[in-house]
């Protein structure tokens, strides 16, 4: 940052707040932290330029007072909170994930078009950008995961750093249900837990659904499993907008006319989610494909078998994978139940063409499984 920028005495409610925000806080990442999530949460980003406004950060007083600001002004109240803090920050230019350069390729403004702002605790860098929503302190904005980050150090100082990309693991999307057969209709209860930039998307897609029947649409939507109708009748959710807590839904649903019976045989698919096929490609794709950031989904369904059957077919298990992907579809059975999982882990935010042609035909073989049933048959 320049000796011109942030030169103004700090406002004195600005100073209050960051008092309030980091008084019983015992270490200084905390501090940080408090400090980030309250500008994530109250300064909102509006990307807006004009003039010299589009590379110079505007005074933290000014973004304060409006409550808005670009990724500049963002960054510059969030310095500006830390210093008063007595915490240090430092302002960093990047290029998101739409800019393919590196500095040492175009060591010119064109490698970069966003400014956050690091954090440092002994070995591990922070990268905060305070543009985003619901991003929690240890992860990266999802656009700007594998791109170098241009650190100011002063004046005349400066490192080139890395941003990481997340781990599949740390996006998670897990649904498990347990369902039982009513005439031709599956009644369930099922449990939705969400983490990382799951989560993040979740949040930001439901912000604006407050009323109960708008989240009940929602729910129904997302959560849609077997056919188009499926209905929630029930919801509760837990930890919903917490930053650092993986979000978790409970819910009740019943699906119509599912299930299908037949000379005293009564045929189900477990595969009540086929949402895999979406990554198949146009396979007259000629570009690369790109996805936001790596992802781990599990769907696990737990059949009640029914006291006047018995289970007379159980499809096989079945198990994929190659060097960026991996899904596996497993059944269980015990005395009174059945219980299926399909477990999938997308270990890639890049596909090359030929990425891109071996992974449809892994999804090809895969959909071939998702025809599988379960037959019971009637107890004579």
């Amino acid at each position: 940052m320049g000796e011109d920028i942030n030169t103004e005495n700090p406002d004195e409610e600005l100073k209050k707040i960051v008092s309030i925000l980091t008084q019983n806080k015992e270490t200084d990442l905390e501090k940080v932290k408090a400090i980030y999530y309250w500008v994530q949460e109250n300064i909102k980003y509006i990307a807006f330029e004009y003039a010299l406004g589009g590379f110079i950060p505007r005074e933290a007083n000014e973004v304060f007072n409006k409550k808005y600001g670009d990724c500049k002004d963002n960054s510059s109240i969030l310095y500006k909170m830390l210093e008063i803090a007595g915490l240090k920050g430092n302002l960093t230019w990047i290029g998101t994930r739409k800019i393919p350069y590196k500095y040492n390729e175009v060591p010119t403004p064109a490698v970069d078009n966003h400014m956050i702002l690091t954090y440092v605790d002994g070995d591990d860098t922070y990268f905060l950008d305070a543009t985003g929503r619901y991003i929690p302190i240890n992860m990266p904005s999802s656009f700007i995961q594998g791109k170098e980050a241009l650190i100011s150090k002063g004046e005349k100082d400066f490192v080139i750093k890395e941003v990481p990309v997340m781990d599949s693991k740390r996006n998670t999307y897990t649904d498990s249900t347990f369902i039982k057969i009513d005439n031709n209709t599956i009644l369930g209860t099922g449990k939705l837990k969400l983490s990382g930039y799951t989560k993040i998307d979740f949040y930001n897609t439901f912000e604006n659904k407050k009323k109960e029947n708008n989240l009940k649409e929602g729910y129904t939507g997302i959560l849609r499993k077997g056919n188009n109708k499926f209905l929630v009748d029930n919801f509760n959710e837990v930890n919903k907008y917490n930053y650092d807590k993986d979000f978790e839904v409970t819910y009740t649903f019943n699906i119509k006319d599912y299930i299908n019976h037949l000379d005293g045989e009564t045929y189900i698919n477990l595969n009540l989610n086929k949402e895999l096929s979406n990554f198949k490609t146009k396979e007259d794709r000629k570009t690369a494909k790109e996805y936001r950031y790596k992802s781990r989904t599990i769907y696990t369904n737990v059949l009640e078998i029914p006291e006047d059957t018995v289970v007379e077919y159980v499809p096989e298990n079945f198990k994929i994978s190659n060097d960026f992907f991996a899904c596996t579809i497993t059944y269980t059975q015990t005395e009174k139940a059945i219980t299926y999982e399909l477990y999938v882990d997308q270990d890639f935010i890049l596909l090359t063409l030929e990425q891109q042609n071996e992974l449809n035909t892994l999804i090809k073989k895969i959909e071939k499984n998702f025809k599988e049933v379960i037959i019971l048959k009637d107890k004579k």
